[in-house]
């Protein structure tokens, strides 16, 4: 959580209610904060990294625009991992 205190990534950013309920971190939400998020940072571009077979992810990032860049053995989570790397370049 010390990202959070550095602006280093990987950050996440929840959806939350007026009443601060965590209603998720759903293909609606990531379509409605992408552009904002990455405009409030700065930033040109936004990964996201999951295990190869987590198919509702993947899903959710090819919905939002993302685009593979790798598939194969790489660190999740302090561990070696069969991932899949999607990128957002804002256009």
């Amino acid at each position: 959580m010390s990202v959070y205190e550095t602006g280093d990534g990987p950050l996440v950013y929840p959806v939350l209610l007026k009443d601060g309920t965590n209603v998720g971190y759903v293909t609606e939400a990531l379509k409605a904060f992408l552009h904002e998020i990455m405009q409030k940072k700065g930033l040109d571009k936004v990964y996201g990294i999951c295990v190869s077979g987590n198919i509702a992810s993947i899903k959710v990032m090819e919905k939002c625009g993302f685009k593979k860049e790798y598939e194969g053995i790489g660190e999740y989570q302090g561990e070696s991992r069969q991932i899949a790397k999607y990128i957002y370049k804002r256009s």
